[in-house]
């Protein structure tokens, strides 16, 4: 609460190892005593979140994702909801993983559509694949019927 928060910040202002003005930092705004000793709050993006970020590296088999672990519409990554944390001075809310580093919402769900659409889309391109390829065996087997037919007669 703001009460402790004051007392805190208080206490280490001018207190011996302390150099520089102390604050408090907290969900995207950082608190700080003003020269009459009042709780002062500044939105700063310094201070929000710490986004840890996620690379499509090569991991080893055994540790291998697919894609819609990830990027599912129903996903953990983007759709679980972060409690408030604790000791917050604004009315707690609770949020996305996607809010975090402010995706768009309706972009996510998008992109878990098309992650989840991937493999209808492949499965109907592996089967069209096998068709050219069993298209193409045939037409050279009835080519080589042919051409055995044509010089058996001559």
């Amino acid at each position: 609460d703001e009460t402790t928060v004051r007392a805190v910040l208080k206490t280490l202002v001018g207190a011996e190892g302390v150099s520089g003005t102390p604050v408090y930092v907290h969900d995207g705004r950082v608190y700080r005593l003003d020269a009459d000793g009042a709780l002062r709050a500044e939105g700063d993006p310094a201070a929000g979140p710490y986004l840890w970020p996620l690379a499509h590296d090569v991991r080893p088999a055994a540790m291998a994702l697919r894609c819609d672990d990830c990027h599912a519409v129903d996903a953990p990554l983007v759709a679980a909801k972060l409690p408030p944390a604790a000791g917050a001075l604004r009315p707690p809310r609770w949020r996305t993983m996607a809010e975090l580093p402010g995706l768009d919402a309706t972009q996510m769900r998008f992109w878990g559509w098309m992650a989840a659409g991937k493999r209808v889309f492949l499965a109907i391109a592996g089967v069209a694949a096998m068709l050219v390829v069993f298209s193409v065996l045939l037409r050279l087997v009835r080519w080589t019927q042919q051409k055995l037919s044509i010089g058996s007669e001559g």
